[in-house]
């Protein structure tokens, strides 16, 4: 008597046929029986291919940025969590919390490319392509992998708090 098993679709399959599980086609759904592409709906090899990547690399890419942009963002989330008044000197400094993981390289660099000081719309400028450049390398590397991810947002996490201290007392001073 031969074993059978059903797939999620709750189709019936042999023992033999159930080593080599049949896949479904993305574009409609039918169970693909040979690998000569889809006979429903006419979809190429290379079609079911490219959509089947296309689909693993785009939830990757957004689990990645996500984890990036929370590794990134939250250590700086200490300006609207810190008590006291929302004086417009606070108010200075979360104007620039979209461009603050890049605030001391892009500081640094504007002082030391354009002379500018914190406010100017260069060093804003400057401390804005820091957190992009920062990001995006960020993010590509950690697009390599569940354990590059898990690396990378640590160790952004971990500049990040020390940025973030650092920050606080620039803040406080």
């Amino acid at each position: 008597m031969t074993s059978r098993r059903r797939d999620r679709s709750g189709v019936e399959f042999p023992a033999a046929v159930v080593d080599d599980p049949p896949r479904s086609c993305p574009v409609c759904s039918y169970i693909l029986k040979t690998a000569a592409g889809c006979p429903e709906c006419g979809a190429s090899l290379e079609t079911i291919a490219s959509l089947r990547r296309r689909s693993r690399r785009r939830i990757g890419a957004t689990v990645t940025a996500f984890w990036v942009l929370i590794a990134l963002y939250l250590p700086q989330c200490w300006i609207f969590l810190m008590p006291g008044s929302w004086s417009l000197y606070r108010w200075s400094w979360i104007e620039i919390w979209p461009v603050m993981p890049g605030f001391i390289p892009g500081l640094v660099g504007g002082r030391m490319l354009f002379g500018v000081g914190r406010s100017d719309p260069l060093a804003i400028a400057s401390m804005a392509a820091a957190t992009v450049g920062l990001a995006l390398g960020a993010f590509f590397i950690a697009r390599r992998g569940p354990r590059r991810r898990v690396i990378v947002c640590g160790g952004l996490f971990l500049t990040g708090a020390v940025h973030g201290f650092i920050l606080h007392g620039l803040y406080a001073a």
